[in-house]
């Protein structure tokens, strides 16, 4: 199977806007996200991603990193829910919505 980034999959076929991006990627999400760039500077207004508030995939990103790279492309957290605890009560993960406010006029 050949690996493309999303921006070059949207360039090749027929150079699509995407306005709504969903990752669940077990730690990969940032990465998914760096190769959408383009997507992210032109026409998505939403992207809804599961983050980690605490390593739990080697190599994965956590929350703050995702956090900073989105906010460089005019996204700020708008909501998060379903958050998960450990057994000892520390926060791990939860499903984040990211919004460009501007776009959307909020």
């Amino acid at each position: 199977m050949e690996l493309v980034t999303i921006d070059n999959w949207a360039q090749r076929n027929g150079d699509l806007s995407i306005e709504l991006m969903k990752f669940d990627i077990q730690g990969g999400e940032l990465k998914a996200l760096r190769g959408a760039v383009r997507m992210l500077e032109n026409s998505t207004l939403v992207v809804y991603a599961e983050i980690s508030f605490n390593p739990l995939y080697e190599g994965g990103a956590v929350y703050s990193e995702i956090d900073l790279f989105l906010r460089d492309y005019g996204f700020g957290l708008y909501d998060m829910y379903k958050p998960k605890y450990n057994q000892r009560g520390l926060i791990m993960w939860a499903n984040a919505i990211f919004v460009n406010a501007e776009r959307l006029g909020l």
